[in-house]
């Protein structure tokens, strides 16, 4: 019986200097941390990072790569890139020959702190600047905006490559547009583009006052265009997703939808309309721009 007694205690002793060398061995990789890894300690006091570089006229895109974080772009009356990070994060701002790269990581502890505030980063850009922007979000929110819809910013390529995160353009005007949206969330109001490629998986594109072409493939999401004219041809192709068209009831187009599981209505009154259950056919006022569709077992409406 005592020796059962000696066992219980030596056991209970055995588990106790365990958990009291796991608390000194915590506390030792946490002060060690803190006082001589420099980037944790940013961190834990949520530093504010700011760098500037000048945009000459050999600068031809600017590059933006962002993930879990609200970032703003501010177009104002400047010759120079200025980026203003706040939060726990690692900002860079490199020129790469006729590209300036502007990149937000985070460090792998980041998701631990139990008190990590959002990071929030503003990028004042250049007015004038009219020649290519790259926005690549995974996820978190981005805001691009121009100074008015009668003073659009203009730029000559928009690329955005869009994760899970939510993405906002608006008063500008684009030569060429492409918008490639995985799961999150693109809004435009007010966007003029001569081309305009969209991909959407299963993610939403809510546009408003969208003008220009647009040429888009739709896995299972969401994508609504209302447009106040229509000033060219619209393609799409869709899968099992929704499609909402918002067109002027003065829109000259000739019309053509083709379904095969999937559903297509159009409120218009057609010319020489032709309409079965693979789809309908017909023209509206002169016919002038073409809309397409080709439904496979998704929803499209034309309004």
């Amino acid at each position: 019986m005592d020796f059962k007694l000696d066992e219980e205690k030596k056991f209970k002793k055995g588990k106790n200097d365990l958990k009291v060398f796991s608390v000194l061995l915590i506390c030792a990789i946490g002060i060690y941390i803190i006082f001589f890894k420099t980037d944790f300690l940013n961190a834990w006091t949520f530093s504010h990072s700011e760098k500037e570089m000048k945009i000459t006229e050999e600068t031809k895109e600017i590059s933006i790569d962002i993930s879990s974080i609200k970032a703003t772009i501010i177009p104002e009356d400047r010759k120079t890139i200025k980026a203003d990070l706040n939060g726990s994060a690692k900002l860079s701002v490199k020129q790469t020959d006729d590209k300036i790269v502007v990149k937000v990581k985070h460090d792998w502890w980041d998701r631990w702190l139990p008190f990590n505030h959002k990071v929030k980063l503003d990028l004042y850009i250049p007015e004038s600047f009219d020649q290519n922007i790259s926005l690549n979000i995974g996820s978190g929110s981005l805001q691009y905006s121009g100074s008015s819809t009668k003073q659009p910013m203009l730029l000559n390529n928009l690329l955005v490559e869009l994760g899970s995160g939510i993405v906002a353009l608006e008063k500008l005007s684009v030569d060429h547009l492409k918008v490639e949206g995985s799961s999150g969330l693109v809004k435009i109001d007010s966007l003029t583009a001569n081309k305009g490629v969209f991909h959407i998986g299963s993610g939403s594109l809510e546009a408003r006052q969208y003008a220009g072409e647009i040429k888009a493939d739709v896995s299972s999401g969401k994508v609504h265009f209302q447009m106040d004219q229509l000033l060219d041809s619209i393609k799409m192709d869709v899968s099992s997703g929704i499609v909402d068209l918002d067109i002027p009831s003065n829109a000259n187009f000739s019309f053509k939808g083709k379904a095969n599981s999937g559903s297509i209505t159009c409120d218009f009154p057609l010319k020489s309309e032709k309409s079965d259950k693979k789809g309908i056919e017909g023209t509206h006022g002169s016919g002038k721009h073409e809309i397409e569709l080709d439904v496979s077992s998704g929803i499209a409406q034309v309004y």
